[in-house]
């Protein structure tokens, strides 16, 4: 099989680009090639201080390979390191390797970014060498059943109809049997949902509820089970106080069985450039009605429309493109809602593009704040071995 090292295309560099001049690389691959990726006088060291990215973009219905046969970088904090973006975009959760090491592993979409950092020193740091291949993704219809959504029966706009969301799920404390987060199914194992809903929980005192609607009957649908909690991953970086980073993903220890009534949202893989400002999008919870109000049993949605980052930070100060904001007059989501939702309905198909966050009250002047589902596919990815997602 024939072996191609990716081939450099001159820039007229930026400031944002400068870091990279004279080692900045683009190739586009195909299948049935094997594309070679090393450090500057492969076969001895790089120098100290090569700042250099490789990016290579395969056909649309593609994933690229990226095989890592050979990693001998500085054991020094990971000053000298590979930063990988698996979304081939401004990724802001990139792997990191460093050391001595071998490593294998898919993107998730048909592009990659790959650059070597190392201090700015002059003595013979490292060496690596990674080499790339394309593979198509053919995706069956069984593979492909995600984000189905029932026709809506409902008299009073605000309650859903009957399992019209197949892919919600609430967090339950299993003491007191009441849902208090949100959730989204997005694989037979696991959940997505906010970090600040797990934090100070232990697996143990949780379930995940699918297939419901009204949580107290028993009667208005048969598909309603409790599935109990294996583990849960928070996000390393969340922070608190900011609610950056606001993701987790709760993993059931039995595979959750998909009928008419209970499967997947689809994830927006192919939707990773896209803003959403001025889309119509939809939140579903059991929170509560009003600030402070009574918890609704039956499951609710919510109309809201996503404004930019620009305008949600006059509202506040620390919005991230991590984030995506949504205002509506008089409409909102409300406590015990974090954790959940907001859908994009494309085609038919219900997208998770944000999970409920945080805001200032319920249905006030101010927007609220959700995590952009976007910008953690990778991760999401990583934390989900085993995992099948349609593209």
């Amino acid at each position: 099989m024939p072996q191609y090292m990716i081939v450099l295309i001159v820039f007229f560099t930026s400031s944002a680009q400068s870091q990279f001049t004279g080692c900045d690389y683009f190739q586009s691959v195909v299948p049935g090639q094997t594309y070679d990726v090393f450090s500057p006088n492969y076969g001895g060291y790089y120098p100290g201080g090569t700042n250099c990215r490789w990016r290579a973009v395969g056909p649309t219905n593609s994933k690229l390979i990226v095989n890592c046969i050979d990693v001998t970088l500085p054991q020094n904090n990971c000053n000298d390191r590979l930063v990988i973006s698996w979304s081939g975009t401004n990724d802001p959760n990139p792997s990191w390797y460093c050391g001595s090491q071998t490593f294998s592993a898919s993107t998730s979409g048909n592009q990659v970014e790959i650059e070597l950092r190392s201090q700015a020193t002059g003595y013979a740091a490292g060496r690596f060498r990674c080499q790339l291949t394309v593979q198509i993704v053919t995706i069956t219809p069984n593979q492909c059943d995600c984000g189905r959504r029932k026709t809506s029966r409902v008299v009073n706009g605000e309650i859903t109809g009957v399992n019209e969301f197949t892919m919600m799920a609430g967090l339950v404390d299993t003491r007191d049997r009441f849902v208090f987060c949100g959730g989204t199914i997005i694989s037979k194992n696991h959940v997505l949902t906010s970090a600040h809903c797990l934090t100070n929980r232990q697996p143990t005192s949780l379930s995940v509820l699918v297939g419901d609607h009204d949580y107290t009957s028993t009667s208005d649908t048969p598909y309603a089970i409790f599935y109990p909690v294996s583990k849960f991953t928070v996000h390393a970086n969340f922070d608190r106080n900011s609610n950056i980073n606001d993701i987790g993903i709760i993993t059931t220890t039995s595979t959750i069985a998909y009928n008419v009534a209970v499967g997947p949202a689809c994830l927006p893989f192919a939707y990773q450039s896209v803003s959403f400002v001025d889309t119509i999008v939809e939140a579903t919870g059991w929170g509560t009605i009003f600030f402070g109000g009574e918890i609704s049993t039956t499951l609710r949605k919510v109309s809201l429309n996503v404004i930019s980052n620009t305008l949600c930070s006059q509202y506040f100060s620390n919005i991230a493109a991590t984030q995506i904001c949504v205002k509506t007059p008089t409409k909102d989501t409300c406590q015990r809602d974090s954790g959940g939702p907001l859908y994009g309905t494309i085609n038919g198909q219900v997208f998770l593009i944000g999970i409920i966050s945080y805001g200032q009250g319920c249905a006030t002047d101010y927007p609220s704040v959700n995590t952009r589902v976007t910008s953690y596919l990778s991760w999401i990815q990583e934390n989900t071995p085993g995992a099948v997602y349609c593209r």
